[in-house]
């Protein structure tokens, strides 16, 4: 019931699904990740072949719901109090190859290494022949 009421073409919202099953918000929170988790692994596995280009992003870190004391809240769409690379940003890495194979992962923070790449991307390419990362 919980995975037909998150998929619905109008998805319900976890406050009304832990209504309906009588359950509390912070389990519903916890199965949601798990379904998303899941279908994850079972669907975005694409493998890249050919040539693949990569290119990582930057977006400022989020802890929504943690409250720590003597730290006001971010709002979305505000900058870093940091100039440049900072630990208040997460990176991801995306990867396509020319089929539209695509991959993305949180890599961490800070600058991106071959070792990140080789890791991420790893177990999504067969070999990867020539490494070539641009800083721009």
């Amino acid at each position: 019931m919980f995975i037909k009421l998150m998929l619905e073409p109008k998805p319900v919202n976890l406050e009304e699904i832990s209504k309906q099953l009588n359950i509390c918000r912070r389990t519903a929170f916890n199965w949601r990740h798990k379904v998303l988790r899941v279908l994850e692994e079972k669907f975005m596995k694409d493998n890249l072949k050919g040539i693949v280009e990569a290119d990582k992003t930057f977006i400022l870190s989020a802890c929504k719901g943690v409250h720590v004391e003597g730290i006001k809240s971010r709002k979305r769409g505000r900058v870093s109090k940091y100039r440049g690379l900072s630990h208040e940003q997460t990176s991801v890495l995306v990867a396509l190859d020319r089929s539209k194979n695509i991959v993305n992962s949180v890599y961490g923070c800070g600058k991106i290494s071959g070792a990140d790449v080789n890791r991420v991307l790893s177990n999504r390419i067969g070999r990867i022949l020539s490494l070539h990362l641009s800083q721009k």
